[in-house]
């Protein structure tokens, strides 16, 4: 193994960037790739929307509402951080928040379903800055 490749593992592992591989498999991981997955696309074609596409974009919330119930059931990692007398508010709080997304996504549907285009892509917006929020306050932090 050359000098310049072993430093580049050393590199990598110090920075985190294993752990941010392996997080992504946790099965909370799994369901926040999921969304990621249905959001995007669902981001892009709400650019210009179509009456003719409302299928597939309440498709992509039914993909949304299912990864975020699935969500609910896991902890976050940063649970296993926190001193066990804060826990069980912490996990309160982090259920609290995904039943905030899930009526979010259940919105969006209903919004997408009737073509209401601008209000779909208001919601997305405040579906965008809760996930902001979840993140900074129940994901472990980062580099």
């Amino acid at each position: 193994m050359s000098c310049s490749f072993r430093s580049l593992i050393l590199v990598v592992l110090v920075l985190g960037v294993a752990p941010l591989h392996l997080r992504a498999e946790t099965p909370l991981g799994k369901q926040m790739d999921t969304m990621k997955g249905a959001l995007r696309p669902l981001k892009a074609a709400l650019r210009s929307p179509t009456d003719a596409d409302k299928a597939v974009y309440t498709g992509y919330a039914d993909k949304l509402i299912a990864a975020a119930t699935k969500a609910k059931d896991f902890q976050p990692e940063k649970t296993a951080t926190l001193p066990e007398a804060d826990r069980a508010q912490f996990l309160a709080d982090y259920q609290k928040s995904i039943d905030g997304l899930i009526a979010m996504l259940k919105q969006l549907k209903s919004q997408l379903a009737a073509g209401d285009w601008d209000a779909a892509r208001a919601q997305m917006r405040k579906i965008f800055d809760a996930q902001a929020d979840g993140h900074d306050k129940f994901r472990v932090e980062e580099f």
